[in-house]
């Protein structure tokens, strides 16, 4: 009988541990999703953190300039990510003012500590048929016509371009429907005639804004992307971009749901970019903070 007692202890034993094991795992599988070692995963070259800032450089004079970006350098910074206003460049068909942006330019020119990203965003009244600034061109190839030019003017300074913003959401996308179709089309326009100036640039697809709507005004980033995925995606971009806010919840958050909007948020961008094989190309963190 004792021997009967005893087996019986040792499989109750061995079923709580095998269960406790079973909880630990799936506990470690929830924390660490998303996590992936840079220096064991092929994918993933590794590097150095680097931080950067979202900056409105235009509002600095030629002298103060770069006095602001050595106070930037001083606080850690290496990325500053720029919005170039297509429409405030090319207000007529082939007319360039480049006057406010020459100096920006310029200040990186020589500048080996810092890099500077730009985000080309907005059409000129002439290019669109929608009466605001945030629409789309009707004809992709005349925003690609002048991220080329800009690629020309630019190229031997600014080796990263992330084409238009938020095109998930009606706002960024002159209050209409988001069409990923049409924004397949302008990032597959722009990219090719970046890359046809400037063939080691890194053109990144647009950020998309962390939503759950779905209501035909503004469209879930996850499915915004897959749909991306779609239309090619994968041959016109070299890398993408995300927006992963905290909003209200902690940043010890773990959850994954496209129903949750939080921090984690970004890590099913990045498995649907390696369900696609582009666990190669990296993925920005273009804005991020938390509601206060």
């Amino acid at each position: 009988m004792r021997k009967y007692v005893v087996l019986f202890f040792c499989i109750v034993v061995l079923l709580g541990s095998a269960t406790l094991i079973g909880v630990t795992t799936s506990a470690r599988d929830y924390d660490l999703r998303g996590y992936t070692n840079a220096t064991l995963d092929a994918n993933l070259p590794y590097r150095i953190p680097r931080f950067g800032i979202n900056a409105d450089l235009r509002q600095y004079s030629p002298q103060d300039l770069p006095i602001q970006l050595d106070m930037m350098k001083a606080a850690g910074v290496y990325w500053v990510r720029q919005f170039i206003y297509w429409d405030e460049i090319e207000t007529s068909v082939g007319e360039y003012n480049w006057q406010q942006i020459d100096p920006i330019i310029d200040s990186f020119r020589n500048r080996l500590d810092m890099e500077l990203a730009v985000v080309l965003f907005r059409s000129p009244d002439w290019a669109r048929t929608l009466d605001n600034a945030t629409a789309p061109p009707d004809d992709p190839a005349d925003f690609a016509t002048f991220a080329g030019q800009f690629a020309e003017r630019y190229g031997d300074v600014i080796h990263t371009y992330q084409v238009w913003d938020e095109p998930n959401l009606d706002d960024a996308w002159g209050d209409s429907e988001p069409r990923v179709a049409d924004y397949a089309a302008l990032l597959n326009a722009a990219y090719a005639a970046i890359h046809a100036h400037d063939a080691s640039a890194t053109v990144l697809a647009a950020a998309l804004a962390p939503t759950v709507e779905m209501s035909g005004r503004n469209i879930s980033d996850w499915r915004y992307l897959e749909q991306l995925y779609q239309f090619g995606v994968a041959d016109y971009t070299d890398g993408f971009a995300a927006k992963p806010f905290g909003f209200d919840l902690s940043s010890t958050d773990r959850a994954v749901s496209e129903s949750v909007l939080n921090f984690s948020r970004i890590v099913r961008l990045r498995e649907i970019m390696v369900a696609h094989g582009d666990g190669h190309k990296p993925l920005w963190a273009s804005e991020f903070g938390w509601n206060s």
